[in-house]
């Protein structure tokens, strides 16, 4: 069975790959139940980094880097391409994985150009993995440990942002399972996005997400 890497992984929950190989990573996921806990967990940190972080990425680009790209000299060889991924990686990550890009000075003129190199691209999705990993722990280390209406912090990750989880509400579900409500936020300068979860504990002290619902009411089950 084919396997892939996190920087595949995160192009598929970003839809960012080809048919095929999107395809091929479904096989996979159907196959691997770690794997596609995996996706479940990028997919679902996603929503939230993604709203956050749409304003910033999405600024137009100014008009001085337009006439430094427009100038460019004709005789540089391009990069080669990352297999599997399509046209519009190379040119700029998805928003929800540009969490690396903020780290070193989103919007920069060197940046931006030495962004489109295979080894960044992989850094950049590499990076944006740990930091979801980290965003996961924190949310299940505060519905294990704190009482409800006690705030978590994450802070320093990224800079002039903090990740925020707030326990809400306890019960038991019909199974037996002690289940949790939370609520999360990410600020980043002036932008704001709150989601509100809900996590049921597992065996072995982890809390698995069963619902995400997203800023505007947008439901996610996970």
């Amino acid at each position: 069975m084919t396997r892939f890497d996190d920087s595949t992984l995160v192009a598929y929950v970003d839809g960012e790959l080809d048919n095929d190989t999107a395809a091929a990573v479904e096989e996979w996921l159907a196959r691997d139940p770690a794997a596609a806990a995996r996706a479940r967990r990028l997919r679902e940190q996603s929503g939230l980094l993604r709203a956050a972080f749409n304003g910033v990425v999405n600024e137009p680009v100014p008009q001085r880097l337009r006439h430094c790209a427009e100038a460019a000299p004709d005789n540089i060889t391009p990069l080669p391409r990352r297999a599997g991924l399509s046209p519009a990686w190379n040119v700029a990550l998805p928003v929800a994985a540009t969490l690396a890009a903020l780290t070193v000075g989103l919007g920069s003129g060197a940046f931006l150009y030495d962004w489109r190199s295979h080894t960044l691209e992989q850094e950049a999705a590499s990076d944006r993995v740990a930091l979801l990993e980290q965003i996961e722990r924190t949310v299940n280390d505060a519905l294990e440990n704190q009482l409800s209406g006690t705030p978590v912090s994450l802070k320093d990750r990224i800079p002039d942002s903090t990740f925020t989880v707030t326990p809400l509400r306890t019960y038991q579900d019909d199974s037996g399972r002690y289940c949790r409500e939370y609520r999360q936020e990410l600020v980043s300068g002036d932008a704001r996005e709150v989601s509100y979860g809900l996590s049921c504990r597992t065996g072995d002290a982890r809390w698995e997400s069963q619902l995400l619902l997203l800023n505007g009411g947008r439901k996610q089950r996970m």
